[in-house]
């Protein structure tokens, strides 16, 4: 049977960048940051190597080399998490994490942070905000070879895991991340529909779509199931 609702559920899957943490630092790093500092090293141009380095993201948005730190770090010939570390000062939670985070605690669910962040920023962002702290299980898309986006990780994960899809709740904020889920059986998918705290909201038709993550435990609601 289906969890019509947070308190049915007894698996909770959390994806970590703008579901849990704000994608701010990391859409200003990827397109702003690493440009300059790609510029300094390699004394290119701000506007050539802005050119260089987001025709290479391009290239490989889905894949797991997009969320992979040490391809780009060989790709671009610089430290990749050290440059992440230089500004690092600017990882933060969404406005509503830490409130929802310490509720879940209390209640008997099984948390898992389930991302396709590469472990080595996983430990970054846990150095600066404590977030592990907070979850039973970490799972990062590289430990099992492919994407959240591709059906295989569905599959590596239920083997690894053994929960049941029925009765889970997977928050993410990409809905091609949430259609993969549904396609494998997953329950429930809910999308984060602000992400990043200096974009608007940005509603997700094919998935419950929410602005904070609070109104997961509200007692009316009443996640609806999309076919």
């Amino acid at each position: 049977m289906v969890a019509q609702s947070f308190t049915e559920a007894s698996t909770v899957l959390l994806d970590m960048d703008g579901t849990l943490l704000d994608l701010d630092y990391d859409s200003y790093f990827w397109n702003e940051y690493l440009p300059i500092r790609f510029s300094q090293i390699h004394n290119k141009t701000n506007n050539e190597a802005t050119r260089i380095v987001h025709h290479a993201l391009e290239k490989h948005r889905g894949t797991l080399n997009w969320y992979c730190t040490d391809f780009w770090s060989h790709e671009f010939q610089l430290d990749i998490i050290g440059l992440k570390t230089e500004i690092s000062h600017l990882i933060a939670y969404r406005p509503e994490t830490l409130a929802f985070m310490n509720q879940l605690v209390k209640m008997n669910k099984r948390v898992v942070l389930t991302t396709n962040a590469h472990p080595n920023v996983i430990t970054l962002k846990n150095v600066a905000t404590g977030l592990l702290t907070y979850v039973d299980e970490v799972v990062s898309s590289h430990d099992l070879g492919n994407p959240k986006e591709d059906q295989a990780f569905w599959h590596n994960l239920q083997s690894q895991l053994d929960f049941d899809p029925q009765k889970t709740i997977f928050v993410d904020d990409s809905s091609a991340v949430l259609n993969a889920a549904k396609r494998y059986g997953v329950g429930t998918t809910v999308h984060i529909a602000t992400p990043s705290s200096k974009l608007p909201p940005k509603p997700c038709r094919d998935h419950p779509s929410i602005n904070n993550l609070m109104d997961l435990l509200h007692p009316s609601m009443t996640l609806s199931i999309t076919s």
